[in-house]
């Protein structure tokens, strides 16, 4: 008997378990980009702050689609553990 993932899931308030990974997956990048950008403008002030910001923007949008790929889905989660 295999454990049911997407019932666990469900438990938390989403249809399957790849949702719920996805939505922890981005929340942590999220939040980890944000520490960035709050730790550079405490160290060098609000220029490198926006310059953080918009280098972790573009490199957000052009591994987006990479990243959603199945193929990549227990990666991500083993690498932001």
């Amino acid at each position: 008997m295999s454990f049911d993932y997407d019932r666990l899931a469900q438990q938390n308030g989403f249809n399957t378990f790849r949702e719920w990974v996805e939505h922890e997956s981005t929340r942590r990048r999220v939040e980890e980009n944000e520490y960035r950008v709050s730790a550079t403008r405490l160290m060098w002030g609000d220029e490198a702050a926006r310059k953080v910001q918009k280098e972790l923007e573009d490199r957000s949008e052009e591994h987006t689609s990479e990243l959603q790929s199945r193929q990549y889905l227990v990666c991500r989660l083993l690498l932001e553990k």
